[in-house]
């Protein structure tokens, strides 16, 4: 699960460290996220899909508007040293990366 958050309001624990070790904590801890989650109201949240793109670095700004135009954030940027290509990795919603390569391909000259 991504992006879920669990807020602990209150707990009692036993003043005997013999009932405070991890082994009675996690579980019990884990019955109650799980209860939470399943109470909760769910929310259906769009698949991602992780690109890894590499351009000579005068392509950047128009890379960049086709990763915008497409709803993509860009995740890492780094230049490669000794060449003038530079690597981006992307995450991309899954609805959009049909016909995605075509595009990049032919926004970029190959």
């Amino acid at each position: 699960m991504l992006n879920v958050k669990y807020k602990v309001i209150g707990g009692e624990f036993s003043s005997e460290p013999v009932y405070r070790s991890g082994g009675q904590i996690i579980p019990t801890a884990r019955r109650a996220a799980y209860s939470a989650f399943l109470l909760a109201s769910p929310r259906i949240m769009e698949p991602m899909y992780l690109a890894e793109i590499m351009c000579p670095q005068d392509c950047n700004e128009t890379v960049y508007g086709l990763l915008m135009r497409r709803r993509a954030h860009v995740i890492f940027e780094e230049a490669k040293p000794g060449s003038p290509l530079q690597s981006m990795k992307v995450e991309i919603p899954a609805m959009e990366i049909f016909g995605f390569e075509t595009d990049l391909r032919t926004q970029t000259m190959g």
